[in-house]
């Protein structure tokens, strides 16, 4: 192995010393490189919540109208205001009704997130088989303790459907048994605008290029 890939390899290491997560961050604070994408580019847009009465029933009339968007963000208010029940139960009729929608995604990760990995198997399975690379994603995460290789599988399959936390988590499964591929997958997660993707390739390019100025590397 070239002393380059040899690095890479050693810091690939570093990153994946923990367990795989949805999204957790990364604890080195390292600027995004200029090639990957922006702290804009990547930032999620967050569903409102702490609607008052007004805005919730305007939600509410849109739902019924079959806005999914509309019933997503009310559950999700619901969820976050301490009637999750309520919520969960929306989002439940959303999935049944359209599978391809995201409240089956958001269903599964509300339930890995309470640990009820069982249910949330269910419907992150429902979501990913509907074409949902998140569903996917959230999948193997609620596999990994029992199967590693099966976590693999519907992590690959999130990265095909271009979602980068997939990528990233497929890279993290991979580290220690074909690190070289890994390396391509955080890459891959990074050009899809996953920032936790873009801050691992940035720490790679960084200590890199620290070890190229200090002589350690050819």
């Amino acid at each position: 192995m070239h002393p380059f890939d040899l690095h890479r390899v050693l810091l690939l290491s570093i990153l994946f010393s923990g367990s795989i997560h949805a999204a957790e961050p990364l604890t080195v604070e390292v600027k995004l490189v200029p090639r990957f994408a922006s702290e804009e580019d990547c930032a999620e847009i967050p569903i409102p919540t702490n609607l008052d009465k007004a805005e919730l029933v305007a939600l509410a009339k849109r739902c019924a109208k079959n806005d999914s968007q509309a019933c997503q963000a009310l559950a999700w208010n619901h969820i976050t205001s301490g009637s999750e029940s309520v919520g969960v139960r929306l989002l439940e009729k959303r999935c049944e009704m359209q599978p391809h929608d995201m409240a089956c995604v958001q269903l599964g990760w509300v339930h890995l997130n309470r640990d009820r990995v069982e249910e949330s198997k269910k419907f992150s399975k429902i979501a990913c088989n509907a074409g949902q690379g998140l569903g996917c994603n959230n999948l193997g995460i609620a596999l990994k303790e029992e199967s590693m290789e099966e976590a693999r599988h519907y992590f690959e399959l999130a990265c095909d459907a271009k979602n980068g936390t997939g990528c990233l988590n497929l890279a993290g499964s991979l580290s220690a048994i074909d690190p070289i591929r890994a390396l391509g997958f955080i890459e891959k997660s990074c050009d899809l605008k996953s920032c936790l993707g873009c801050r691992a390739v940035a720490i790679v390019e960084q200590k890199i290029s620290e070890a190229t100025q200090g002589g350690r590397l050819p």
